[in-house]
């Protein structure tokens, strides 16, 4: 027999439906739907009250609660893979970019040993890791929009390996505004750990981390963090520059590892890119009264920068120096010209840069280096037949730094009376060590190439 109600089947002399409950045979009304619909949320009602209270009381009557076994489970899981990175601590792995793994304590566990330099990059997500060495800088200028860049700058910090188990931090402040630190945080497989900080400080116990990384971030007074990390491998301790992308760190990496072929290919080294004697800017004079724009730029180099700075600190000194005073010449562009001096053909001074403060690529390019020299400090110029910038050995950072002061210039000039001029940008360190545009490189050296190459003055030093 079918209940007409529900349509269930039941037994042939069943006078009620062992399904809906209704009287088979008899329809059911507005009142019994209504009892039995109240029936059912008083049940609902009562059990979800009865579930609450188990959910709130039953762990503290067993002695313990969630966030505590939650707790234990995470250290237990970070206990276990640590475990498992110990065993295999001896397993090496050339082909640098192992993948990070990150545990779910704020210490990044690695699983590969890659013996890192300043050229591996290590990707954990959509981060990655870069210019691994016994020191690592990262620092910002005073704007809203200034770029972040991993060389010293306007302000930030410095980070030193002191030993297996310990870093230092150092915070500087380049610029004529008041700037201080207010906090520094460190990663660690216990969670983050923050302190105030005032000029430096001393962070320990990675000696006894398992084989990862962690981020140290310092907080300034201008609302502004800046961050580097801190690697460990086995009994070697690594801090290193954090890039928001891996895959603009692989590219950098990529074209510093071009660069360097080339190099290499002809010899260049930071001991042999010292020399400002002679350097052969804008020309190599053959003719009386014909001159070099040299002397005044090794002048101002030494006004500009003192003895007891670091070299990074110096060569930002330079760096501001330039863009804040020398303005773009897109006048003498428009004149089919690649300077004023070769557009007046008067190669006696009246146009060089230190008399005209315009210029474009080659000078900006061609005076970085001069001025870098000066204070004993490796430089050269990259080009090819569309740009000029500079590389600057850091030997603290350990490699060579891309510095690109065109593209910073703050202003340009687009008239033959060369005072005026017309602000370009106010944001800094846009093109510091990051910007891997230009994968062409016709020569690298110092000087005019196409009159060393005329005048037979080798473009290379020996």
């Amino acid at each position: 027999m079918y209940c007409e109600h529900c349509g269930k089947e039941n037994s042939d002399n069943a006078k009620f439906c062992r399904y809906c409950g209704n009287e088979i045979g008899k329809k059911q009304t507005a009142s019994s739907k209504s009892r039995k619909v109240k029936l059912l949320l008083c049940v609902l009602v009562v059990g979800i009250g009865l579930g609450a209270i188990g959910y709130k009381f039953l762990p503290e009557v067993l002695g313990g609660g969630f966030g505590i076994a939650e707790h234990e489970t995470v250290r237990a899981t970070t206990e276990e893979t640590e475990a498992e990175t110990a065993q295999n601590a001896n397993k090496k792995n050339e082909n640098a970019s192992p993948a990070a793994v990150k545990s779910e304590s704020t210490w990044h566990l690695v699983t590969e040993v890659c013996n890192p330099t300043v050229d591996t990059v290590i990707k954990d997500g959509k981060e990655g890791l870069y210019n691994f060495y016994t020191t690592a800088a990262v620092g910002t200028g005073t704007g809203k929009s200034d770029g972040v860049v991993t060389v010293e700058a306007g302000y930030g910090f410095v980070a030193k390996v002191l030993n297996n188990d310990e870093i230092k931090i150092t915070c500087y402040n380049n610029t004529t505004e008041t700037i201080s630190p207010k906090t520094v945080t460190a990663e660690s497989p216990y969670g983050d750990k923050t302190s105030t900080l005032q000029a430096t400080k001393s962070i320990s116990g990675y000696g006894k981390f398992a084989n990862g990384f962690g981020h140290v971030t310092v907080e300034f007074s201008t609302g502004k963090s800046l961050t580097v990390a801190v690697y460990k491998e086995n009994d070697k301790l690594y801090v290193c520059n954090v890039a928001k992308a891996a895959a603009s760190a692989e590219n950098f990496v990529q074209y510093r590892k071009n660069t360097q072929k080339f190099m290499d290919e002809h010899g260049i080294m930071p001991e042999n890119s010292l020399s400002t004697n002679p350097i052969y800017y804008p020309i190599v004079p053959q003719n009386k009264g014909e001159n070099v724009d040299v002397e005044y730029w090794l002048a101002k180099a030494d006004e500009i920068t003192d003895d007891s700075w670091t070299n990074a600190h110096k060569v930002i000194a330079i760096y501001d120096y330039i863009t804040d005073n020398i303005a773009y010449d897109h006048w003498v562009l428009g004149e089919d010209a690649h300077s004023r001096t070769f557009y007046y053909n008067d190669f006696t001074g009246a146009y060089f840069t230190s008399k005209t403060k315009v210029g474009v690529c080659e000078d900006v390019s061609q005076i970085f280096a001069i001025m870098c020299r000066e204070e004993e400090i490796p430089a050269v110029i990259m080009a090819n037949g569309e740009h000029a910038w500079n590389l600057v050995y850091i030997s603290d950072y350990g490699r060579w730094v891309t510095y690109d002061a065109t593209f910073d210039l703050k202003n340009a000039c687009y008239n033959e009376d060369c005072t005026k001029w017309t602000v370009k940008t106010g944001i800094k360190y846009q093109h510091i060590d990051k910007d891997a545009r230009f994968t062409e490189i016709d020569y690298i050296g110092v000087g005019n190439a196409e009159d060393m190459k005329k005048y037979g003055i080798p473009l290379y030093p020996k």
